[in-house]
């Protein structure tokens, strides 16, 4: 499993201590029969009640929101 926040939505503090918001987080689920199956969600309060499916995406797509490589394409 592979979980990390990109982007940025600001930071939170005083003049010392600034912490980043994310603007989404993300998780990546290696299953054991080789099947991928990974989340991209926006940070933000409403997204409490929605169900999972709806933030079903492809690691290539995080990969191109958040401008990082995860993974080497075959």
């Amino acid at each position: 499993v592979i979980t990390g926040v990109c982007g940025s939505l600001g930071t939170l503090g005083t003049r010392k201590h600034n912490v980043n918001i994310p603007k989404w987080w993300y998780k990546i689920i290696f299953r054991p029969d080789g099947k991928i199956i990974s989340f991209l969600v926006s940070n933000s309060n409403s997204v409490g009640r929605d169900r999972a499916k709806k933030y079903l995406n492809s690691v290539e797509e995080i990969e191109r929101v958040c401008g990082i490589k995860l993974k080497e394409n075959n």
